[in-house]
C-alpha cells in the first residue's frame, strides 16, 4: 500500500495510517477478518528483510494483498 496520510478519527487505535491499497483487494478483504484490525506497517521496501527475519524466528509472513 502507499501511505497517503493520517486519520485523526477518535475511534479505535490512536495512530491510524490512511493508505492507498495496491495488489489483490479481494484477497485483502477476505483476509481482513482473520487477523482483526491491527497491522504492521513498514516505510520503504523492507519486504526481503522482513521475510528473512520471519524465517529466522520461525514465523510465517502473511501477505494480504
Amino acid at each position: 500500500a502507499k501511505a497517503v496520510g493520517n486519520s485523526f478519527d477518535d475511534r479505535a487505535c490512536r495512530t491510524k495510517l490512511v493508505a492507498e491499497p495496491v495488489g489483490d483487494l479481494e484477497k485483502l478483504f477476505t483476509m481482513w477478518d482473520l487477523w482483526g484490525w491491527h497491522r504492521v506497517t513498514f516505510y520503504g521496501d523492507l519486504k526481503p528483510a522482513a521475510a528473512a527475519l520471519a524465517s529466522v524466528l520461525g514465523y510465517r509472513l502473511v501477505e494480504e494483498a
